[in-house]
C-alpha cells in the first residue's frame, strides 16, 4: 500500500506543479486603492461546479489554487461593487495567469442593515478564520460548547477537548487572553452561549512579532472567543441550582469580568451527577509538561515512562455513584503595555463508588484458568493545579517569559472483593494511596538581533514525585506463605533541567535554524515497605544528553518543505555507557491555498525509560498480580519511525470540509511483560524487547446542504496495533483492532420550535492472542434523534434520544437513554427555571458490558452505572 501510495504521489507532484497559479489584485475602478473581503469564485464552465474559492487579502491581491486544465469562469463579488465575470483558460505551461482588475461601485450604496445582514459566515485574513457564529446557531445554544459543536471545522471530543483539523487547540483565549491553560471545558461548559460574539480560529498562532515575522509558520492553533460589548467591563455571570430525585444535586456558579487590560473569571460547582471538572487528557495535560510553554521551541520528550492516572478520570461515567466539588480562578492582567500576567487555580474533589462483576480468563501454557471477581470499591481523588505565566517585553526586538507549575494530588481508595477461582472461593480487602507532586518551570528569552536573525535562550526544570501505598488483606495464603496481609509503599522520583540555545535566520524565503544544549535527567525508584521485599530496595537512573540539530523550512509557495536533522549523545548512569543517535525529520506540502494542503512527513524518536517501570525488587500491584524485577535493559531506548500522510481541504462559501489523516508507526525495543501464572496469583515481569507497529487513520466530512437548513457530518476512525508479549516465557503475538464510525444530519432553522440531529455511532474493539488462537472483543451501536427549538420567547426546549446497545464475545446489553430540559426564561428577566431529566427510563442503575485485556488475561465486565435523575433547577443571572 505504500509503495503504491509513491508511486501516484510521483505520478501526480509534476502535474500539480507545472499547473497554473492564477493570481491578481483587485482595485477600485475610480481611486485604485486595493478592494479586500472580495469573494472570488473558479467556476468549471462544463460542470459549473465551484473549484476555488478564496478572499481577496487588506491590499487585494489574491491567489487561487491551480485547477486541473480546461476552461473556467472567474466570478467576484463584493458588497458594495458590481459583479464581475472573466473567462479563463488553464493549461500545463506552469506559466502563472496574472489578472489585475477593477470593480465598478455599485451606483446605489446598499443600507447598514442590509449589509450586517449580508455578512459571511466565516471570513479568512491571514493566519486567521473568523466564524460569524449567528450563520450557524439557531438560538437556543446554552453554553460555549453548544456553539463551537456547530462550527465547520471545529469539534469537542470525548474528553472535552477543543479540535480543529483533528489536532487539539493548543491555545485558549478570551478577548485575546489566555483562559485557564489547556483546561478546555473551563471555557467550553461554563461561557454562557449569549455572551458570545465570535470566534476566531488562529493558526501559526504567536504573541510576540519577532517571532512571527522570522519563524514564520509553527503549526500552533489557538481559539481566541469575542465576548459581546454589553457584557465587558462589568461582572456576569450566573448562579444555579438542581434538586432531583434520590437526594441527587448540582450547585454552580459562574463570575466573570472581561475588561481591556484585566480579566477574572470564577467558577464553583458541587454536583453528584457524574459532571466532572476535567476530563482524562486534562490531567494527562497537567501533569506537569513545563516544556510546552518554552518559547520558540520545538523539543521532544527523551524519557518514557509508566505513570499513573486516577481510576475515576478513566472509568468516567461507570461508577454507581459520583460526588464532585471544584473551586476554579482566572486571572489575565496588562499593568503595562510591556507586561502580561496570566495565572489561574483549580481545586477538585471528586468520590465515587463502582460495582462490577469480572469474569477472568487466564493463559499460560498449561491449562487457562477462570476466575469471576465481584468487586465494590469507594475512591476519593483530591488535586489541584496553580500556574503563572509573567511575559515582559522591553521592547519590539526583545521578550522575556517566566512560567511556573504546580501539580499536586492525593488519591485513596478501598476495594472489597469476592473472588471464585476455578470453583475455589477467596475474599480480599484492598486500600490504596498514592501522592503526587510535580513542581515545573521555565525561562525563556528570546531577542531579534536583526532584520533577519532571531536568538533564543532557555532553561527549564521539572520535578515529579509519586508515593503510592498499597495494602491488602486475604482470607488464604497469598504469594509468600504464611502472608495473608501486605503493607506496601515505594516512591518514584525525577529531576529533568535543560539549558539549549537557538539561531534562526530568515534567507529569502527560507528559514535556517541552529538549535544545542544539555539535558540532565535523573529518576530513582524506592521501596519503602513490603513484606515481599527481594532484591535492592532502590533504583537510581541517570540519562543525560547534549544535543545538536540543524533544519531549514521553507512554508511558502506551492510546495514547501521542512527538514531537520538532530544529533544527540546521551551519558547513561550507572553503566557508564554513551550512545550516539541521529534523529531525521522531513516534511513535503502542497499547499494550494491556506485551507487545502497535502503533507507528508516522517520523523525518529528516541525514549529511554524511567527508573518507574525498571524496578530491582518484587511488589504487588492488586490481589493477584504481582511484579517480579524488571528485566528492562536500560541501554536499550524506546525507538519510533513515524511515517504521517495529511490530507485537509476546507471551503468556506460552500461549507464543505474534508480531512484525512493516516499515520504508520513502526517500533522497536517495546515496553511488553513476560506473564506466569502460579494459580491464585501471576508473576509478571517488565521488558523491552518486543517490536512491533501501529497504524492510525481518521476521515472527516462535513458539508452544509443549504435547501435543508442543515449540516451534514460523517466521521471515520481506526486503529490496528500489532506486537507481542510473553505468556509463562513463550511469544504472543496479539493485534488490535479499533473501528468507530459517526454519521449526524444537523439541522439549524434561525429561532425555531423544532431543530434536530439525527445519526448513528458505531464502534468495535477487538483483541486477538495468536498464542491460544482466542479473541474478544467490545461492540458498540448507538442511534440517536435529538431535538431542541423555542416554542416561544420564554420557553425553549431539548429532547436527546438514543438507544445503546452493546455486545461482547458472548453477552449482550441494551438501554434506551432519553434526556431533556424544559426552560422558562422571560426576556430581560435575571431569573430562570426549568425541568430536567437524564437517562429517565433508567432511575436504577443501569447495566453495561464491556471488554478488555491485560498482559496474560481477557476480561469481561459487567459495569454497573450511574443512575438517571429528574429534577428542577432555578438560575439567576447578573
Amino acid at each position: 500500500m505504500i509503495r503504491t501510495f509513491f508511486v501516484l504521489l510521483i505520478l501526480v507532484i509534476p502535474t500539480l506543479l507545472n499547473a497554473q497559479n492564477i493570481t491578481g489584485i483587485l482595485t477600485d475602478y475610480q481611486s485604485d486603492k486595493g478592494i479586500s473581503g472580495a469573494t472570488l469564485q473558479l467556476i468549471d464552465s462544463q460542470t459549473n461546479a465551484t473549484v476555488s474559492y478564496v478572499l481577496s487579502d487588506d491590499s487585494g491581491k489574491f491567489t487561487l489554487a491551480p485547477p486541473p486544465p480546461g476552461n473556467y469562469t472567474l466570478e467576484i463579488n463584493h458588497i458594495a461593487y458590481d459583479p464581475e465575470y472573466h473567462q479563463l483558460t488553464v493549461s500545463n505551461s506552469g506559466t502563472e495567469i496574472q489578472l489585475p482588475i477593477k470593480l465598478r461601485p455599485k451606483s446605489k450604496q446598499l443600507n447598514e442593515v442590509i449589509v450586517q445582514g449580508s455578512r459571511a459566515a466565516a471570513q479568512q485574513k491571514g493566519d486567521t478564520i473568523r466564524y460569524n457564529i449567528n450563520a450557524f446557531t439557531t438560538g437556543n445554544e446554552e453554553k460555549l460548547k453548544n456553539i463551537i459543536e456547530k462550527l465547520p471545522g471545529l469539534e469537542i471530543d470525548d474528553n472535552g477537548k477543543i479540535k480543529s483539523q483533528g489536532k487539539v487547540i493548543e491555545e485558549l483565549l478570551i478577548n485575546g487572553k489566555p483562559f485557564f491553560g489547556k483546561n478546555h471545558k473551563m471555557a467550553t461548559e461554563n461561557l454562557n452561549a449569549k455572551m458570545i460574539d465570535d470566534i476566531d480560529l488562529i493558526n501559526n498562532y504567536e504573541t510576540f512579532g519577532a517571532i512571527k515575522d522570522i519563524e514564520g509558520t509553527n503549526n500552533k492553533k489557538a481559539l481566541n472567543i469575542h465576548i459581546k460589548e454589553e457584557y465587558l467591563g462589568k461582572i456576569t455571570g450566573d448562579i444555579t441550582g438542581l434538586s432531583a430525585y434520590d437526594d441527587r444535586y448540582k450547585v454552580h456558579s459562574n463570575l466573570f469580568r472581561f475588561m481591556p487590560k484585566f480579566n477574572a473569571s470564577a467558577i464553583l460547582d458541587s454536583n453528584n451527577l457524574g459532571e466532572q471538572a476535567i476530563s482524562l487528557r486534562d490531567y494527562m495535560d497537567m501533569d506537569g509538561n513545563i516544556k510546552s510553554d518554552i518559547r520558540n521551541n520545538d523539543m521532544g520528550n527523551p524519557v518514557f515512562g509508566a505513570g499513573k492516572i486516577p481510576k475515576f478520570l478513566v472509568a468516567n461515567e461507570n461508577n454507581k455513584t459520583s460526588r464532585s466539588h471544584t473551586a476554579a480562578l482566572n486571572i489575565s492582567a496588562m499593568p503595562t503595555d510591556k507586561l502580561s500576567i496570566n495565572a489561574f487555580s483549580i481545586l477538585n474533589q471528586s468520590r465515587f463508588t463502582e460495582q462490577r462483576w469480572v469474569e477472568k480468563t487466564f493463559f499460560n501454557t498449561a491449562n487457562s484458568l477462570q476466575s469471576q471477581d465481584a468487586i465494590a470499591g469507594k475512591m476519593t481523588f483530591l488535586f489541584n493545579q496553580t500556574k503563572v505565566n509573567l511575559e515582559y517585553k522591553p521592547n519590539k526586538d526583545n521578550l522575556i517569559n517566566y512560567s511556573a507549575i504546580l501539580d499536586s494530588g492525593h488519591d485513596k481508595g478501598q476495594r472489597d472483593t469476592e473472588s471464585i477461582l476455578n470453583g475455589q472461593p477467596q475474599e480480599f480487602e484492598e486500600s490504596n494511596k498514592a501522592i503526587k507532586l510535580n513542581f515545573g518551570q521555565q525561562l525563556s528569552y528570546v531577542t531579534k538581533l536583526a532584520r533577519n536573525k532571531l536568538l533564543s535562550i532557555n532553561a527549564y526544570q521539572e520535578f515529579k514525585k509519586q508515593d503510592n501505598r498499597y495494602d491488602f488483606l486475604s482470607d488464604q495464603q497469598t504469594l509468600l506463605p504464611p502472608y495473608q496481609r501486605l503493607d506496601q509503599e515505594y516512591v518514584f522520583k525525577s529531576n529533568e533541567i535543560g539549558v539549549f540555545s537557538k539561531y534562526t535566520q530568515k534567507i529569502s524565503d527560507h528559514i535556517a535554524r541552529g538549535n544545542a544544549g544539555f539535558i540532565w535527567n535523573r529518576s530513582s525508584l524506592e521501596l519503602l515497605q513490603s513484606a515481599l521485599a527481594t532484591g535492592q530496595p532502590q533504583i537510581n537512573r541517570n540519562s543525560n544528553y547534549a544535543f545538536a540539530d540543524v533544519s531549514v523550512k521553507k512554508a511558502v509557495s506551492l510546495l514547501q518543505y521542512n527538514a531537520k536533522l538532530e544529533f544527540r549523545n546521551y551519558f547513561l548512569e550507572p553503566s557508564g555507557a554513551t550512545k550516539a543517535y541521529l534523529l531525521p525529520f522531513a516534511q513535503v506540502k502542497l499547499a494550494f491555498t491556506d485551507l487545502h494542503y497535502l503533507s507528508l512527513s516522517y520523523n525518529r524518536n528516541i525514549s529511554f525509560y524511567a527508573s518507574d517501570i525498571q524496578n530491582n525488587f518484587l511488589y504487588a500491584d492488586d490481589y493477584r498480580n504481582y511484579y517480579n524485577p524488571s528485566s528492562i535493559v536500560f541501554e536499550k531506548p524506546f525507538e519510533q519511525n513515524i511515517l504521517s500522510l495529511n490530507y485537509f481541504k476546507f471551503d468556506l462559501y460552500n461549507g464543505f470540509l474534508f480531512l484525512a489523516n493516516s499515520s504508520y508507526s513502526r517500533n522497536k525495543n517495546e515496553n511488553t511483560s513476560n506473564s506466569i501464572n502460579a494459580g491464585n496469583y501471576n508473576y509478571i515481569a517488565y521488558r523491552n524487547d518486543a517490536s512491533g507497529y501501529s497504524w492510525n487513520n481518521l476521515i472527516s466530512v462535513e458539508q452544509r446542504i443549504k435547501p435543508l437548513k442543515s449540516k451534514a457530518k460523517a466521521t471515520f476512525s481506526y486503529l490496528l496495533t500489532e506486537s507481542y508479549n510473553f505468556i509463562s516465557d513463550q511469544q504472543n503475538d496479539y493485534r488490535t483492532n479499533n473501528f468507530s464510525v459517526r454519521f449526524s444530519l444537523i439541522s439549524s432553522f434561525k429561532d425555531s420550535w423544532f431543530n434536530y440531529e439525527a445519526g448513528s455511532q458505531y464502534s468495535n474493539y477487538e483483541t486477538h492472542y495468536q498464542l491460544f488462537d482466542s479473541k474478544i472483543y467490545t461492540r458498540k451501536w448507538t442511534p440517536f434523534l435529538n431535538f431542541n427549538g423555542q416554542i416561544n420567547e420564554s420557553l425553549n426546549y431539548r429532547l436527546d434520544n438514543s438507544l445503546e446497545h452493546f455486545s461482547t464475545t458472548d453477552s449482550e446489553r441494551q438501554f434506551f437513554k432519553t434526556d431533556f430540559k424544559l426552560t422558562c426564561k422571560k426576556p430581560k428577566a435575571r431569573f430562570k427555571y426549568w425541568i430536567e431529566g437524564n437517562n429517565i427510563f433508567n432511575i436504577s442503575n443501569p447495566e453495561i458490558i464491556a471488554t478488555s485485556n491485560s498482559n496474560n488475561s481477557f476480561s469481561r465486565e459487567t459495569i454497573t452505572r450511574l443512575a438517571g435523575y429528574i429534577g428542577f433547577g432555578i438560575g439567576f443571572e447578573w
